[in-house]
């Protein structure tokens, strides 16, 4: 995961409570290992927030949030 919060969220209407992010963050098994992840609603909202600050230039973000 890779935030872009100086260029990112600088216009984001609200600041990220980052606790939050963490407190429902799920966990996938990678290797054997557990492996935290955002949950699929905060990954949900952070691609749309990616792709709205480019946009939508790449058809691949629009596919990201294809059902």
């Amino acid at each position: 995961m890779e935030f872009h919060t100086e260029r990112t969220f600088r216009y984001h209407p609200r600041p990220l409570q980052m606790e939050k992010l963490f407190e429902r963050s799920a966990y996938v098994v990678i290797d054997g290992r557990e492996v935290p992840v955002l949950s699929l609603e905060d990954e949900l909202v952070l691609i749309c927030v990616h792709g709205a600050k480019h946009f939508w230039e790449r058809l691949m973000w629009i596919a990201d949030v294809a059902p």
